[in-house]
């Protein structure tokens, strides 16, 4: 499997903030495109040289979707080998309740929300994160 090096665009700006011990300052950021959005995943597999055509990875891509979402909903951690681990977390707020009593009778009222944290992979030397993975990247500066 041939995975292309995409120059990762990145452009300069200057801190405006007066408040800042940084003000002046020149920093890179990264510059946001488009979010690639799951038919634009799926063309690019398909155009990448697969031996798949468009439509078993459309299927496959959407399945693979569908059933990770049942998993999550169901509190069950999803890892994709060599991208990372979708974890649910419970949102209770901060207050709490005073006792066990109490919380679980409030029960499902308890959970404001379920979040869906990411951790990259950090294991087989496939770490994601930080340092390491800026070594992966290509960085393109755009603009003047």
């Amino acid at each position: 499997m041939t995975v292309n090096n995409i120059a990762f665009p990145v452009v300069a700006v200057q801190n405006q903030n007066d408040d800042s011990t940084a003000f002046g300052k020149w920093f890179l950021r990264a510059l946001y495109p488009d979010t690639l959005s799951l038919k634009g995943l799926i063309e690019r597999v398909a155009w990448d040289q697969s031996v798949y055509s468009r439509d078993i990875i459309e299927g496959v891509i959407k399945r693979v979707t569908l059933v990770m979402v049942e998993q999550l909903q169901a509190g069950q951690p999803v890892k994709w080998e060599g991208l990372g681990t979708f974890n649910p977390q419970l949102d209770c707020g901060k207050m709490g309740k005073n006792d066990r009593e109490t919380l679980v009778k409030a029960g499902d009222q308890a959970i404001n929300g379920v979040h869906i944290r990411f951790t990259p992979e950090n294991s087989k030397g496939e770490e994601l994160t930080s340092k390491k993975f800026g070594q992966l990247c290509s960085f393109e500066i755009k603009g003047k």
